[in-house]
């Protein structure tokens, strides 16, 4: 009497445990594909890039910054502003003070370059950065397990 009430028992535990691993398999699945697009909203302008020619570009940039800082610290370094005497001529004064403004412009633009560039080679950095932690099976654990 008591063996056929023992199977039906263990066919309910095994379909429970059945119901239950198919819940969280689909909620594991429904996560994943959940982070995976949210992965891919996020707006990344290289990511069309091979790895080798995203390396190509971050050397090329990494040179272009160094060379353009290396200008920037000259015009910075080697402005000099001429000193006008008190009794000098207004326009004297004038003079001086065009002159003054064009060497801070020059700075300024050289400094707006440097910035303009680096802020590629982050970017490009970044790309790098991203491939190389989503290799492997850290990323699909990831993916699966983040909420």
């Amino acid at each position: 009497m008591g063996g056929p009430m023992n199977r039906r028992n263990r066919g309910g535990v095994m379909i429970a445990v059945l119901l239950v691993l198919l819940l969280v398999a689909g909620a594991g699945a429904f996560n994943y594909w959940r982070n995976l697009g949210s992965e891919e909203a996020v707006p990344r302008p290289y990511r069309g890039y091979a790895d080798a020619e995203l390396d190509a570009l971050i050397a090329a940039y990494r040179s272009e910054v160094d060379a353009l800082d290396a200008r920037y610290q000259q015009a910075r370094d080697g402005r000099s502003v001429r000193q006008v005497s008190r009794g000098a001529h207004i326009s004297d004064h004038v003079k001086g003070f065009e002159e003054a403004r064009e060497a801070a412009d020059r700075v300024r633009g050289r400094a707006a370059d440097v910035a303009g560039q680096a802020a590629v080679l982050r970017d490009l950095e970044v790309e790098q950065a991203t491939r190389a932690s989503n290799r492997g099976f850290d990323v699909h654990w990831r993916r699966l397990t983040t909420l």
